[in-house]
């Protein structure tokens, strides 16, 4: 039978070798997520780019009590996309792309995680302020996101399902 200090010996695992196993499970998590993301998906995507760039495009059918937005179905159906697992990024609230969403500079340089990491923060923001998905919308925000990606779909080669 091990003693205690020969326990200890066997179980001691520096924090650097934690955090080092820690960061390779998650590039390998993202990369994995990211084979997810195909062509097909991109251009479902990329279809809502023409309709939220369209002049006079209404993003509400109306409110309810005044205060609730009714969105359209186009919108309904953009963020049921968005909604799909190789859309999300599920450590956003820790990543700087969460808190530049709004910052245009940064969407136009922006990689495939930082562009999942501005759509689930846009997919939840919804949940947390009544409107958000307008604002983001009407102030061009959803549609620089989509640009963005169809500049990164020109540059890359996502595989076809």
């Amino acid at each position: 039978m091990a003693t205690l200090p020969e326990i200890s010996t066997l179980y001691s695992f520096s924090a650097i070798e934690i955090a080092q196993s820690s960061i390779n499970s998650l590039q390998k998590t993202r990369r994995l997520a990211n084979k997810e993301i195909t062509k097909e998906r991109v251009d479902e995507l990329l279809a809502f780019l023409p309709l939220f760039e369209e002049e006079g495009v209404q993003f509400v059918d109306g409110w309810i009590q005044n205060a609730y937005p009714r969105y359209t179905s186009d919108v309904n159906s953009f963020f049921n996309q968005v909604a799909q697992p190789w859309w999300r990024d599920t450590n956003y609230l820790r990543s700087e792309a969460s808190k530049k969403i709004r910052d245009f500079d940064f969407i136009r340089s922006a990689d495939i995680d930082a562009i999942k990491t501005m759509l689930t923060t846009a997919l939840r923001s919804e949940r947390f302020g009544d409107g958000s998905w307008l604002w983001l919308l009407e102030n061009g925000v959803i549609q620089a996101i989509l640009r963005r990606l169809e500049i990164l779909q020109k540059l890359s080669t996502f595989p076809a399902n």
